[in-house]
């Protein structure tokens, strides 16, 4: 017979629920939660809970994560994509086993599934084909349309049997996976089964009432029975099927990785419905067949043993990969599912398998954690999902780890980089109010704030960051900060007031190992204001978007990222527009030759690029200044020439500032793209002439063309309405009216991106380009700027002036000398204020005769600024020397403080030094530049250089063998620059 170790709730402890019914008599929000769960409890205790028993589908049944591969319906077709792709409409009281198109509202299946579904049922409420009656397979809903039109038997209608992949709608499918299986919270109408499994586990756990408790536990006991029967080969992808697996085709019920989910939920409710499994519940489940499955249960202890042996799976389904989710989750799922068992054994033998079982490949989700944590994450606290929903998954799901393993051996709040991914939330942040949308995140220029609350609260406990604790406050208003009802939610919100003091300000910041730097305003009055580049990595769920800029101002996201692509798996719009370099604020240099013709037709052919996948730029200058500010950063790799953007900040007079862009590129052709969040564009010094159709491929390559996109990864054909012109000459501008997408102002506003400009270019061109469109809300479309040249090497050069009301720039001009090493650019303002700045490469003092006069540029960024009588008002020098310097030494391991021995020239100021950055000579992909956070002369003449919490460790040297120490982005010897 089995033992169970179990014998009370092991992670819902007495305290959690003390704290949960105080907080519910505290709080009005917890109240409110709880009056809705009582709520959604008592409707489905009202729809009978053994007809909700006959809900927990049996593995004959075929699940799928949308209704066909393509996103359309079978009778409106692409209207589907303006609804969102997985927003079909359930109505399981009124319309159940159906599913209803949001565009055109028809109903699916055609043929009465639910009276089918019936005839197929035994006792015990499982499904079986044998039993079934197919004569109910016939269309009662569109007779016009044939006696087969749209039936499913839950095998989904083939339109087209010569494709089935693309042809199949698989409504039951996605009924019985989107409908019963996942589990949404405040889903009551949409996810029936597992939302009405949620709502009567936590009313029970709320009231202690068995009314809730027994018929919750049988519905996990029948989840418990039929899970392991599942298995996702049985959905093959080739067919139309779609589960969340990543293409491994593993998994149980909805893919490898949200199986990870779903089990995280069943395992934390057996830990709360723990106290029902008793007599009480042996003879309510004996009452009716149905409410049971196999022999009927004569004791606790059969009860028990189902739900452990599905618990029991975790971790050989983690080994097999049939749990395998994004880093964090799945590591959490196998410690949790140790601690509710109560299995101290399997609790070790589950944290030495994590952190030191060695699996071949580099995929991050199956790495031991010693590696992930040296290697996956970066010094910056930064995962490599790259996409910044992704890394707060990371944050969350070891947030829970580490929770797990408090005072193990394996604590991770020893562990520095998990301690840095504390702060990453905040280093994302814009102008305040904005996350920037690095990678696959979110909507296409929406004002949000993207954190893992509950997390960002745990690391505030744990290290006491008052930045930390000014964000919650300002992401929670005025209302609750902890709404962990299984916490000290009054305790924990008093305490991070207080720390928190002062209101919370995104600052100017660069996290090179991640491969953003911005340059932060505050002005009086105004709305806060940001500028940025991002020349990070390009891998995971990242964007091909090296140097793409992101500007902030007006309370907008005036040149937003495309965000979340309308669907992720290879597919053309994602790859060939919305994650590429084209729909980007960056340069795209095009392949010289299109891929093979025999090559067209495979599916992998969309994921090809010519493009290198790169660790992340590096940082060659940043100095942000309150007037003057610079990022220079490069990424040769990334196409194996030349690659660099530096822009110049400059804030003109506390009230408005303006942004000089100068882009070197390498290849034979090069395409720069703006575009800003509105579509209307006016354009002077330029004539456009509209093309007969086509897109930017091509007046004869048609939107999307599949081929296209599979000979070519330039994107060229997401581009269409396209406006020409020829040869245009230097000093055009383009001005862009911005639209508040969003509803985000308080009053009407009359707000500009201007774009000067002013090199030579061989072609422009205006063209709409589409925001995902599956993202409710998205603007429709945005108005892109192409301009082309031609050449071994391209120099760009414009400046961005966004404004509101009226623009302050009258003109601007460029000039090249030394072969573009010095690079001169004068603004004049309506004013009659002229600004000079000079950029030197040549990394020598330069004099350059301008307007008649010699212009001293000593810094690697000079400027002025004179008054219409001449007169200089501001003079600003960015790198104006440049200290050298050589690594001796530096703090091995992963500590908690870093610091470097370099030897520097004798007359160094430490003051002065200090807040720099160090761009130190590397051998690897890695970013090796630090700021310096202390400096000290040490006896011996050397100096000791503090990096604070920012480590040297990469990864392993080998992570077979661990013995052999760590990787490190420095080395003993390298040389290296602090730009001042």
């Amino acid at each position: 017979m089995y033992q169970s170790h179990k014998t009370c709730r092991t992670r819902f402890t007495d305290e959690n629920l003390q704290n949960l019914r105080k907080n519910i008599e505290k709080f009005a929000w917890a109240k409110k939660q709880a009056e809705e769960i009582l709520e959604a409890a008592d409707y489905y205790m009202s729809l009978d809970t053994d007809h909700l028993i006959t809900l927990v589908a049996s593995h004959e049944l075929m699940r799928s994560t949308n209704v066909n591969a393509d996103y359309v319906c079978p009778i409106c077709g692409k209207q589907r994509f303006k609804e969102g792709h997985t927003e079909w409409i359930f109505d399981h009281e009124n319309h159940p086993w159906k599913v209803k198109c949001p565009s055109c509202g028809n109903l699916f299946p055609s043929n009465d599934f639910e009276s089918f579904y019936k005839s197929g049922l035994d006792v015990h409420g499982q499904f079986s084909y044998d039993r079934a009656d197919r004569t109910l397979l016939v269309n009662t809903l569109y007779p016009e349309k044939g006696p087969d039109f749209a039936v499913d038997d839950g095998y989904g209608w083939v339109r087209d049997p010569q494709d089935p992949e693309h042809s199949n709608f698989v409504f039951i499918g996605f009924y019985i996976l989107q409908g019963l299986w996942t589990h949404r919270e405040g889903a009551k109408t949409q996810n029936i089964m597992m939302s009405a499994l949620r709502s009567l586990t936590m009313a029970y756990l709320i009231t202690g009432d068995r009314k809730y408790g027994n018929p919750a536990a049988m519905l996990l006991n029948k989840v418990a029975c039929v899970y392991p029967n599942m298995n996702a080969l049985d959905c093959p992808w080739e067919k139309g099927y779609r589960l969340s697996h990543g293409l491994s085709g593993l998994g149980r019920v909805l893919g490898s990785i949200w199986d990870v989910l779903l089990m995280e939920r069943l395992t934390d409710w057996y830990d709360m419905l723990f106290d029902c499994f008793d007599e009480e519940l042996v003879a309510y489940l004996q009452e009716n067949p149905v409410r049971y499955i196999g022999e009927q249960p004569k004791c606790p202890m059969d009860i028990i043993a189902n739900v452990e042996k599905l618990l029991l799976l975790v971790f050989p389904d983690y080994k097999a990969r049939i749990l395998n989710c994004n880093p964090g989750p799945p590591q959490a799922l196998l410690l949790k599912s140790a601690v509710v068992l109560n299995r101290q054994d399997l609790f070790e033998e589950c944290a030495e398998y994590i952190f030191k079982h060695i699996e071949e490949g580099s995929n991050s989700r199956r790495m031991d954690l010693d590696t992930l944590m040296a290697g996956n994450v970066d010094r910056d606290g930064f995962a490599d999902e790259i996409a910044i929903g992704y890394n707060a998954m990371w944050t969350s799901g070891f947030m829970e780890v580490a929770e797990l393993l408090r005072g193990h051996k394996y604590d991770l709040f020893s562990h520095v980089k998990f301690r840095k991914m504390g702060s990453m939330v905040y280093q994302y942040i814009s102008a305040d109010d904005f996350s920037m949308f690095i990678g696959d995140c979110w909507k296409t220029g929406d004002r949000y704030i993207r954190l893992e609350k509950n997390a960002q609260i745990k690391f505030f406990l744990e290290t006491g960051d008052v930045k930390n604790a000014q964000l919650l406050v300002k992401v929670s208003g005025d209302g609750p900060i902890c709404t962990d009802w299984f916490l000290d939610c009054e305790q924990i919100d008093k305490k991070i007031r207080q720390v928190a003091g002062g209101t919370f300000h995104s600052e100017s910041r660069c996290v090179p190992s991640y491969g953003l730097a911005a340059i932060e305003s505050h002005p009086e009055g105004k709305d806060p204001e940001s500028f940025s580049i991002y020349f990070g990595s390009n891998r995971g769920h990242g964007h091909r978007d090296t140097m793409h800029i992101n500007l902030h101002g007006f309370g907008l996201d005036m040149m937003p990222d495309m965000g979340y692509p309308d669907h992720t798996g290879i597919n053309a719009p994602r790859y060939r527009w919305q994650s590429n370099m084209l729909s980007h604020n960056t340069v795209t240099i095009r392949q010289e030759a299109p891929f093979p013709e025999e090559e067209l037709y495979e599916e992998l052919a969309l994921h090809r690029t010519h493009l290198n996948t790169i660790e992340g730029g590096q940082i060659r200058h940043y100095h942000p200044g309150d007037q003057i500010s610079v990022i220079d950063a490069e990424a040769p790799e990334l196409l194996n020439v030349p690659f660099r953007r530096t822009c110049v900040v400059v804030d003109t007079d506390g009230k408005s500032r303006y942004v000089v862009d100068l882009f070197e590129a390498g290849g034979k052709e090069q395409y720069i793209s703006y575009h800003a969040l509105g579509t209307e564009v006016a354009c002077e010094g330029i004539a456009f002439t509209a093309q007969a159709g086509g897109t930017y491929a091509g007046v004869d390559v048609p939107y999307a063309d599949d081929g296209y996109s599979r000979r070519w990864c330039d994107g060229f054909n997401y581009l269409e309405d396209v406006r020409r012109s020829q040869a245009p000459t230097r000093g055009f501008t383009a001005d862009w009216q911005c639209v508040d997408n969003w509803n985000l102002w308080d009053r009407p506003r009359n707000v500009h991106l201007k774009l000067h400009m002013l090199s030579q270019v061989t072609e422009a061109a205006l063209c709409k380009g589409l925001p995902p469109q599956t993202k409710p809300g998205n603007p429709k479309a945005m108005t892109y700027l192409i301009a082309k040249n031609t050449g071994s090497t391209a120099r760009f050069a414009s400046v961005l002036e966004p404004y509101e009301d009226g623009s302050f720039i009258k003109c601007a001009t460029y000039t090249e000398l030394e072969d573009g090493k010095l690079r001169l650019i004068r603004v004049e303002h309506k004013n009659g204020r002229v600004d000079r700045i000079a950029v030197n490469f040549t990394e020598q003092s330069r004099t350059a005769s301008w307007d008649g006069e010699a212009f001293q540029a000593d810094a690697f960024v000079t400027f002025r600024s004179f008054a219409p009588d001449g007169a200089i008002t501001l003079s600003k020098e960015c790198g104006a020397q440049t200290v050298c310097g050589k690594v001796l030494d530096f703090t091995k391991g992963l500590q908690l403080e870093n610091r470097i021995i370099a030897e520097l020239p004798t007359d160094v100021d430490a003051e002065a030094i200090t807040g720099k950055y160090m761009d130190i000579e590397t051998d690897t992909a890695h970013n090796a530049c630090f700021r310096i956070e202390a400096a000290e002369q040490l006896a011996d003449g050397t100096w000791a250089l503090s990096t604070g919490d920012s480590t040297f460790v990469v990864g392993f040297l080998d992570r077979h063998n661990k013995d052999l120490g760590y990787r490190y982005c420095i080395r003993e010897n390298a040389g290296f620059k602090i730009s001042m």
